[in-house]
């Protein structure tokens, strides 16, 4: 068993099943599913993102969904 996921969710992200149906606890927040997760830190990612353009090296683009869901990607890798 890995110290960072159970047997079950072992063997869900194995089936190539990467989001539950069950309450997830991230930073000490609680969601009811990992879609309510997803929206929460989009949505925090998108207050956000004025402040984060003004740093040196910030892609420039259209804030579209594009750029919201790159940011969570690269957060979720590095994590």
């Amino acid at each position: 068993m890995s110290e960072l996921f159970d047997d079950e969710e072992l063997l869900r992200l194995e089936n190539g099943n990467l989001f539950s149906d069950k309450p997830v606890t991230v930073l000490g927040k609680t969601f009811s599913n990992d879609e309510e997760r997803r929206q929460y830190f989009r949505e925090e990612l998108r207050k956000k993102l004025p402040e984060l353009k003004k740093l040196e090296g910030y892609p420039i683009g259209e804030d579209d969904g594009y750029t919201v869901n790159n940011l969570l990607t690269i957060s979720l890798i590095t994590y």
